[in-house]
């Protein structure tokens, strides 16, 4: 965790103020994407973390250091995926409640901007209790600190266009949306991204985006 820290540093002294890096995104503790409370979803990989000493509780404790990790990017935004930590109960989520209020508040004493987020977005998210939780809290923060930044990626393949899944933009704008990454085509009709998506839609996506607008369906 230490070598992990003097590296985010080093790089954030050499490249804080570098005009080509719009954001860096916070991977303090991840296992394989930038998402770091995202485990395994898969009963072998969670036997074998078990196994070797993982446990939720050294999870958090890597976790609650991560904004110190990256306060060197202090020119440069970084962002934070949110999601339900594998192995916590309702109770013990408050942790990562308390994880969204320091970033939403990071920005207030000179450390980077910290923009919320969540690498899956899709309306289907709503239906899972904690990933629910994790759009209320950022809607809430949101409305207590004008300023906080939000961003979304799209969940994989499912944005089409804005007609056919205008619901999902609307309710990234709902809770206050900055930005939303959406996934290019890969040449196959499952995986429609923003490449086949017309500029018009991207336009008034972007301008809506901009201008903290909602987008009602």
């Amino acid at each position: 965790m230490n070598a992990w820290s003097n590296f985010q540093h080093t790089l954030a002294a050499q490249f804080n103020d570098n005009p080509l890096i719009r954001a860096v995104s916070v991977s303090s503790c991840s296992g394989s994407t930038g998402e770091p409370f995202v485990v395994s979803g898969a009963v072998s990989s969670q036997h074998n973390l078990a196994q070797a000493g993982w446990t939720p509780t050294l999870q958090e404790n890597c976790l609650s250091q991560a904004l110190n990790d990256y306060s060197g990017w202090h020119n440069t935004q970084i962002t934070f995926a949110f999601n339900s930590l594998y192995g916590l109960s309702s109770s013990q989520n408050d942790f990562m409640d308390q994880l969204m209020t320091k970033c939403a508040l990071s920005c207030t004493d000179g450390r980077p901007d910290c923009a919320l987020g969540n690498n899956d977005l899709s309306t289907t998210i709503t239906s899972d209790l904690y990933s629910a939780a994790i759009y209320q809290e950022i809607g809430q923060l949101v409305k207590t600190y004008p300023k906080t930044s939000v961003y979304f990626y799209i969940a994989g393949g499912l944005y089409k266009n804005l007609a056919e899944d205008c619901q999902t933009m609307s309710l990234a704008t709902a809770v206050g949306a900055t930005s939303v990454e959406l996934w290019p085509t890969n040449g196959t009709s499952a995986n429609n991204g923003f490449s086949v998506i017309p500029t018009s839609s991207l336009k008034f996506c972007n301008q809506t985006l901009a201008n903290h607008a909602q987008i009602n369906c």
